[in-house]
């Protein structure tokens, strides 16, 4: 194979890598798919459960989440009651030291739970943390635990988004977000959060350089990017295996996977010519965003980590509604001490005041992005 030929597959296996990490929950190539790693999208559609916890819990695991590790765990108990747990081995120890950001994972999981249970007119109510808040670190005891209360629910109109909205990492147009579509985002947030768009001038420039840069800190920080190596399942059979975790699917992939050019031990070294050219790829991505949003909560406590898991599906769900593609871009937020620079840069320019920025993601006009893996929701029912 002469050299040319051999770079131009290291750059299709690099970028589709660097692309996937960037976002936390995996990325498609071209046209070939990964089928039974996005079955559980038609499971859900399909409503073929006879329980309605069944039914609302196959959406419930369709939810974001940090890297795409699915870390619920679920109960059924007696006729009516749903517990929620984390399996502690999906956790990201390296880049989230706190489980700040797989909080926010079950805060979105427990709003596409209540939605989806709305929507066969089932209320719930939600008990947190029903036997004791963790403390640093997450414990075995639940996240959650639901039971129907009181008159029937209403739909949630966002709900209707649910099965088309996916993480979109691709360039975004340079197209202005107008004021009547930021005034229908605010308004899917009804407990009024501290909820920014970032549009114009040196803000938003400023913004572009902070991601740019906590990305590039990531990827050169060894344990924090092998984190990411760990989880990357290559081509259809590794996807399909194992549905979580970063997917790097597609023709290209599968032969410069069979041609031994990619592999995640070449995917671990920044100095892997794939590696370096997937980055240039990546950063003039994250340099084609028009505009950036925030959320923010006064504390950080786990019930504010779970708000804000709530309050960023939701408005991911009015975004997709209005056209707009979304894509968290959360890495200068994290807590691990290489990026501490970085997460005071972003919160000194964006809430001097005070407060701990949650989420902050790219938004604006794109094409359309397709499913992403998940395990079908049975996989992660508890035994009774």
């Amino acid at each position: 194979m002469n050299s040319t030929r051999r770079n131009a597959l290291r750059f299709v296996a690099g970028s589709a890598v660097l692309l996937a990490a960037a976002g936390g929950t995996g990325v498609f190539w071209l046209n070939k798919r990964a089928d039974r790693a996005i079955a559980p999208w038609a499971e859900a559609a399909a409503g073929a459960f006879a329980d309605w916890r069944m039914k609302a819990l196959a959406y419930a695991v369709l939810a974001p989440n940090p890297h795409n590790r699915q870390p619920w765990l679920l109960e059924l108990r007696g006729t009516d009651m749903i517990r929620v747990y984390c399996e502690l081995g999906r956790r990201l120890p390296v880049t989230d030291p706190f489980d700040r950001q797989i909080m926010i994972g079950f805060g979105a999981f427990l709003e596409l739970l209540r939605m989806a249970a709305a929507q066969d007119g089932v209320a719930l109510a939600i008990e947190t943390f029903p036997e004791g808040l963790p403390g640093d670190r997450l414990d075995r005891r639940p996240i959650a635990a639901l039971r129907p209360v009181g008159d029937s629910a209403m739909a949630d109109p966002l709900f209707a988004h649910v099965l088309e909205r996916h993480t979109n990492r691709q360039p975004y147009r340079t197209a202005a977000i107008p004021d009547e579509a930021v005034a229908m985002l605010r308004s899917a947030l009804p407990a009024a959060p501290d909820f920014r768009l970032h549009m114009r001038g040196p803000e938003l420039a400023a913004l572009r350089d902070i991601t740019i840069a906590g990305f590039d800190r990531e990827m050169r920080t060894p344990q924090a990017h092998l984190e990411s190596v760990h989880l990357m399942r290559i081509g259809r059979a590794e996807i399909d295996a194992n549905p979580d975790g970063i997917a790097l699917d597609g023709p290209m992939i599968e032969f410069a996977r069979l041609a031994g050019l990619v592999s995640a031990e070449a995917l671990a070294d920044p100095d892997n010519n794939a590696f370096r050219q997937g980055v240039d790829k990546l950063l003039a991505s994250a340099q084609a965003t028009p505009a950036f949003v925030s959320l923010c909560t006064t504390g950080n406590s786990r019930e504010d980590q779970l708000d804000a898991g709530r309050d960023w599906i939701r408005l991911h769900l009015a975004a997709t509604g209005l056209g707009l593609a979304m894509q968290p871009m959360s890495q200068a937020l994290q807590e691990y001490p290489e990026m501490a620079d970085l997460n005071q840069a972003i919160h000194t320019l964006l809430r001097p005041d005070g407060g701990r920025i949650q989420m902050l993601g790219r938004i604006g006009y794109a094409p359309a992005q397709r499913p992403a893996p998940r395990w079908p929701v049975s996989s992660r029912l508890l035994d009774a």
